[in-house]
């Protein structure tokens, strides 16, 4: 754990091949990093081990018998357990790949633009501290199937109403966009309203940030 606490001027790094855990927050704080290389040997990576807001990317080795990466974010092998979301990954919306069943503590709490993931049906468990940079929550379901998701504790507030938003039956609804795109010195919003009866909206940060 802490390997590379707070190494500022860090911007590469290449993992050994006889690399098999990284640790807890082992990234944190490495701000000009902007990618992660795993490699083949590697077989656990902790919760929390990116919150560089510089991160724009994860590539797993495709002889990794453990993890893979899918458009730069990380997983298990089976697919089964999203792990880590690159805090500096430019989007405003994900969706999370059908099969997934456990999404991982603090995955998306520290990303800078991200504002609505999708959640599939197949998720049977939130670990902690996931959601805290999300505003809203799309989910194909019904609140009771919702409701039937494992939380941990610290995530007990997303079985109701406040902060975030849960649109249940997100495929039978419909929405609404409008979007002004971003400039190289402006930031672009997106506003959403949904058949639901929510609206919201967000910002694109300027493309040169």
């Amino acid at each position: 754990a802490w390997s590379f606490f707070y190494a500022t001027n860090l911007n590469s790094l290449t993992l050994s091949e006889n690399l098999v855990v990284i640790g807890w927050e082992a990234l944190t704080g490495c701000n000009r990093l902007k990618e992660l290389y795993i490699p083949a040997g590697l077989e656990k990576v902790y919760d929390d081990i990116t919150s560089t807001s510089s991160l724009e990317r994860i590539t797993v080795d495709k002889n990794n018998r453990y993890l893979c990466d899918v458009d730069g974010v990380l997983y298990s092998k089976d697919m089964k357990n999203l792990i880590c979301y690159p805090e500096g990954k430019k989007a405003s919306f994900y969706k999370i790949p059908d099969g997934v069943e456990e999404i991982h503590s603090g995955v998306f709490i520290y990303s800078r633009t991200l504002k609505e993931v999708s959640v599939p049906l197949s998720v049977r468990k939130i670990e902690s501290a996931t959601f805290y940079a999300v505003e809203h929550i799309m989910y194909p379901g019904t609140q009771e199937q919702w409701l039937s998701i494992e939380f941990e504790s610290t995530t007990d507030d997303l079985k109701h109403p406040g902060r975030v938003h849960v649109n249940y039956n997100s495929a039978a609804n419909n929405r609404v966009e409008k979007t002004v795109p971003s400039r190289c010195n402006s930031a672009g919003t997106l506003t959403v309203t949904c058949t639901c009866g929510y609206l919201y909206s967000h910002e694109y940060l300027p493309m040169s940030d």
